[in-house]
């Protein structure tokens, strides 16, 4: 949570990250990388950071 000028705001980006990858199937990101849907992640540190582009 961020807070500015007293008042507590949430960081809605990541929030709304969790909540998407809620519906995702257990083992995505596995089955991403053994279906070649993820082979390089070039400058990204993680295939969360590719998706969300």
């Amino acid at each position: 949570m961020v807070e500015e000028k007293g008042v507590e705001h949430t960081d809605i980006n990541k929030e709304d990250w969790e909540v998407l990858i809620s519906f995702f199937p257990m083992g995505w990101r596995e089955k991403a990388k053994e279906l070649g849907a993820i082979t390089r992640l070039r400058n990204f540190k993680d295939s969360d950071s590719l998706l969300r582009t």
